[in-house]
């Protein structure tokens, strides 16, 4: 568990907290355009967490985290975005 409480957040995916720099954020702006933060960027609107694992990513998707949150469906486009950054992260 991270030290300041105030940083941490839930990931979507496994449901641990952890300290929001080691977290991705999926926002949607009130607009209803969605993008895909990494700290310390941050864009305002709703915002869900998720470990940029690819585990942690198809969890969250399975289990319709995003949908939930969001009230309304993730565009297929932003969950292509998210597994090929997960991806990315375990080439590394």
């Amino acid at each position: 568990m991270a030290r300041n409480e105030k940083n941490t957040r839930m990931c979507a995916g496994c449901r641990k907290r952890q300290n929001r720099s080691a977290l991705v954020r999926v926002c949607k702006s009130k607009d209803g355009s969605f993008c895909i933060n990494t700290f310390p960027s941050h864009t305002e609107g709703r915002g869900v967490y998720v470990c940029p694992d690819q585990k942690c990513i198809e969890n969250a998707l399975k289990r319709k985290s995003f949908s939930r949150s969001f009230k309304c469906e993730l565009p297929s486009s932003i969950a292509q975005d998210l597994r090929d950054f997960a991806k990315s992260r375990s080439l590394e």
